[in-house]
């Protein structure tokens, strides 16, 4: 070893050296902290392979501050969102037909809005006695519907509508009668009542009736209503109404009154009001 040499003809000569340190020198070719220096920092990716453990490492470029646990989603169709800043959570999936929507500021499921439906919030059956009168009418709803089925009355006399019991001069409407082929449009401005018949004296028998009143729980506008009425006559013609009216009240309408001009109706037609969503 031509470096053992060298350090064994050093003047002064050096002290023990062991064969360790004469192979740290080997292949030493100028001062070592020069050779140091020269020293460049490799720029190759290290590649890990099979299963690693870092503990305690940073990584500068990209920077993760943290990580979610995958334990977080437990079951499938787990969602994971913030229920605060910087902090992640677990949302169950839903049941089937569930809608995710917004409930106190963090997502959550839900059954869909019961947007069209129909909730039937009054029903029965009609009696020997001049109207059917529907008070305390919930105002949940976006607007009211009201069927009647077999309305028959004994007796040859008009049925009318009225609205929170109101009799004064508000009830605006346009009519289209077809009596047995015959047609016939009219219109007032100023009654104290829909008319709902094809013609006064044309008593109703086994007429089905629907009443549509839209937006009936707002207090800021007048209500529209509109009215469908099929019905046979005395002399057995057929007699259809149909009715687009307005109410000049701001009141919620909270009462539907249906009476006749005299005589009872037959004890044999039923009703439902629903509730629209």
């Amino acid at each position: 070893m031509s470096k053992a040499r060298d350090i064994a003809s050093a003047i002064p000569a050096p002290s023990t050296v062991s064969s360790a340190e004469l192979g740290f020198l080997d292949g030493v070719t100028s001062a070592i902290q020069t050779q140091i220096d020269t020293k460049q920092a490799s720029s190759t990716a290290v590649t890990l392979t099979g299963t690693q453990t870092l503990t305690n490492k940073t990584l500068t470029n990209p920077v993760i501050a943290s990580v979610i646990n995958n334990t977080l989603t437990s079951t499938t169709g787990d969602i994971i969102y913030a229920s605060a800043a910087n902090t992640p959570a677990r949302l169950g999936i839903g049941s089937t037909g569930n809608v995710l929507t917004v409930a106190s500021g963090i997502p959550s499921w839900a059954a869909p809005a019961g947007g069209g439906s129909l909730t039937s919030i009054a029903s029965g059956a009609f009696t020997n006695t001049a109207e059917l009168d529907l008070t305390t009418i919930s105002g949940s709803y976006k607007h009211l519907q009201f069927i009647a089925r077999n309305i028959e009355t004994n007796g040859d006399r008009a049925l009318r509508a009225r609205f929170n019991n109101l009799s004064t001069s508000i009830y605006n409407a346009i009519t289209i009668t077809n009596i047995n082929g015959t047609a016939a449009t009219a219109a007032y401005t100023a009654e104290d009542k829909f008319v709902l018949t094809a013609a006064t004296g044309q008593n109703p028998l086994y007429g089905p009736l629907i009443i549509n009143i839209f937006d009936y729980a707002d207090t800021t506008s007048h209500k529209n209503v509109t009215v469908e009425f099929s019905h046979l006559n005395n002399s057995g013609q057929i007699c259809q109404m149909w009715l687009s009216g307005t109410i000049r009240t701001n009141d919620a309408i909270n009462r539907l009154t249906l009476s006749l001009s005299a005589s009872t109706f037959v004890a044999a037609g039923t009703y439902t009001l629903y509730g629209v969503n």
